[in-house]
């Protein structure tokens, strides 16, 4: 990630804008639809580790003077899928180091039978950062000042 950021820092003009789209520390829950509206069925499991390292990173290129803050806007990303299996096929696919619990597992065939059919939503919440390309007089005076 860090090697992408100087990579698009050095074809954006002084002032450019970059977004960043990521998960946030907290974990996503999974949902289920139901005739009583959605109901919180569990939490997924394992996806901290990516979240933290990524958020590091960011920071660093930050610290480094290469980007600056521009604006943060937090964000829910809901993901739905069909049945227990479509959800499983989904993390397997796209999100390999997320898993569900069992018994997030017993909830979700407890209210949506045996077969496990039904809408299932994974609730994400996810943050936006704009960063800003940071003048080079900017990070000389920072560099200099490291330097010391």
């Amino acid at each position: 990630m860090v090697h992408a950021l100087k990579s698009a820092r050095r074809v954006l003009k002084a002032g450019g804008l970059i977004v960043d789209i990521r998960s946030t520390p907290e974990p996503a829950v999974v949902l289920c639809e139901t005739p009583a509206g959605r109901l919180v069925v569990g939490r997924l499991r394992g996806t901290h580790r990516k979240t933290q390292t990524a958020t590091a990173r960011l920071n660093r290129v930050v610290r480094q003077g290469l980007f600056k803050p521009h604006r943060i806007i937090a964000f829910r990303f809901l993901h739905h899928t069909s049945s227990l299996e479509t959800l499983r096929t989904y993390l397997e696919e796209e999100w390999s180091a997320a898993w569900i619990d069992g018994k997030t597992v017993s909830r979700i065939h407890r209210l949506l039978g045996p077969k496990a059919i039904g809408t299932l939503i994974i609730d994400e919440p996810a943050r936006i950062h704009i960063l800003v390309k940071a003048r080079a007089e900017r990070i000389r005076s920072q560099r200099q000042e490291a330097a010391r």
